[in-house]
């Protein structure tokens, strides 16, 4: 089989190829930024832009951003990126709760002893 016989035969079945790891991995990754990194841009403009009051009441504005995956999760081409993403910002999210949790049990434990 020579290369122009190739290239039909890939032009007839009209080859997509399929990166569900790719997708998955980036979608994770780019939910776990997005998590740590959203909220900080987000905190630091709005601090910048208006007085400590307003800047306080416009912070929970930041959970917005959790639109993104479901808009994405909507869409059938995007629907397993979408997915990734929600997952990476939920894990995310937990493990860093958890190790406020793991701190302050430990900084309250010393003072106890």
């Amino acid at each position: 089989m020579n290369d122009s016989e190739v290239a039909e035969s890939d032009e007839e079945y009209d080859v997509v190829p399929d990166h569900r790891v790719r997708d998955a991995a980036l979608g994770f990754f780019a939910g776990a930024s997005s998590a740590i990194l959203v909220p900080g841009i987000w905190s630091t403009i709005v601090a910048a832009l208006f007085d400590t009051d307003t800047a306080t009441k416009a912070f929970w504005a930041v959970l917005l951003f959790l639109l993104v995956p479901a808009y994405l999760i909507y869409r059938e081409p995007s629907r397993r990126f979408g997915w990734s993403m929600l997952l990476g910002i939920t894990v995310t999210i937990v493990a860093v709760v958890v190790a406020v949790v793991i701190f302050l049990m430990v900084l309250t434990a010393g003072e106890n002893v």
